[in-house]
């Protein structure tokens, strides 16, 4: 489960749920994805592609984060 508040960054509330996001790739379980390497990374919110580094999440905000490998 994913705690959410507002006035966070995406990408503070992402790191807390052992999620990792950083320079266009996602890690999970130990493996890293990154996007145009070895996945298609897609971070939107709301159905809107954000820089999570610098979107403020709002309430009622839905966060997807869909990672495709090659």
């Amino acid at each position: 489960e994913l705690y959410l508040s507002s006035r966070r960054q995406l990408q503070s509330c992402i790191r807390d749920s052992d999620i990792g996001v950083q320079n266009g790739g996602v890690w999970y379980d130990g493996t890293r994805y990154v996007g145009g390497e070895n996945a298609s990374v897609s971070i939107t919110v709301n159905g809107e592609s954000v820089d999570p580094t610098s979107y403020v999440i709002r309430d009622g905000d839905e966060i997807s984060i869909t990672v495709t490998e090659s």
